[in-house]
């Protein structure tokens, strides 16, 4: 983990969601609270209008949780030993929250039946970045001239590459399981047999944290492309840009995408700015 330093960071943050090309509808959701760090992103699937009402209310679910919890807790701080595990804790408890809600949900509406959704959230909290995940929608992360994908799909096929790992530098061709990329082994919603994915890391000045659904990722070749998009100065730009791409490129799902930009505090910046300890 890189080490802060405990400097005082600033976070330049844009974000933008868009039907794309081809659907009748936009079924992503996002949520961004620069005063409280948190950063989260929803694919919903389902029927009729229940993969849009599945992310927008598992944002609701998941905010009102933390919000709660917020008010209620001492909150540790980063000088505390349980400091880590109170964090993600939290996280998967949020999670697992929202994952009842909207099952309670769709079992009180015939039309909602088997909805679910994806989500990718990020909560900052004094220069750590804390990560809950389910589904395949993704978290990037540039330092530098790197750019990495952190999380992990949670997919048949993503699941059958991690266990066999040989099999993608065999001659076996990966095109044989397009059809499984897109099917989800977790996500919010449906059934509440999942683990969550949580993990935490350091931020430092001039990463940059880019939150998407697959309308977006599905058209990134490789990671050196993500550092160019990423390398913008203005968050707002780079966020038109990513969304424009994926159009120009298909659009074939809908594009969500939130760009957060780590800076210090004495940085100079748009305006589209808060401030995490």
């Amino acid at each position: 983990m890189r080490n802060s330093k405990n400097a005082r960071l600033a976070i330049e943050v844009a974000a933008k969601s868009d039907i794309g090309c081809h659907r009748e509808k936009n079924e992503d959701a996002f949520f961004v609270d620069r005063e409280n760090g948190l950063y989260v992103v929803c694919d919903g699937m389902g029927g009729h209008l229940a993969g849009e009402i599945a992310s927008q209310k598992a944002i609701e679910y998941t905010v009102d949780f933390l919000d709660k919890a917020r008010n209620r807790r001492i909150m540790p701080t980063k000088s505390d030993r349980d400091f880590l595990d109170v964090w993600n804790r939290l996280i998967i408890e949020a999670i697992e929250h929202c994952c009842d809600e909207l099952i309670k949900l769709a079992r009180s509406r015939s039309e909602l039946e088997g909805m679910g959704t994806t989500i990718v959230l990020v909560v900052i909290v004094e220069g750590v970045a804390f990560v809950g995940h389910l589904g395949d929608s993704r978290l990037y992360l540039k330092n530098g001239k790197i750019a990495k994908q952190l999380t992990s799909d949670h997919t048949l096929f993503a699941e059958f590459a991690r266990s066999n790992p040989n099999w993608l530098n065999s001659n076996n061709s990966p095109n044989a399981f397009q059809r499984f990329k897109h099917i989800l082994t977790r996500c919010v919603g449906r059934i509440r047999n999942f683990d969550v994915e949580t993990f935490s890391f350091d931020l430092a000045p001039g990463d940059v944290l880019l939150l998407c659904t697959d309308g977006l990722s599905n058209y990134f070749q490789n990671e050196e492309l993500i550092v160019d998009f990423l390398d913008g100065s203005k968050t707002e730009i780079v966020v038109e840009s990513l969304v424009e791409f994926a159009k120009s490129n298909g659009g074939d799902d809908n594009i969500t995408a939130i760009v957060v930009k780590i800076l210090h505090d004495t940085e100079p910046n748009s305006g589209n700015v808060g401030c995490c300890g």
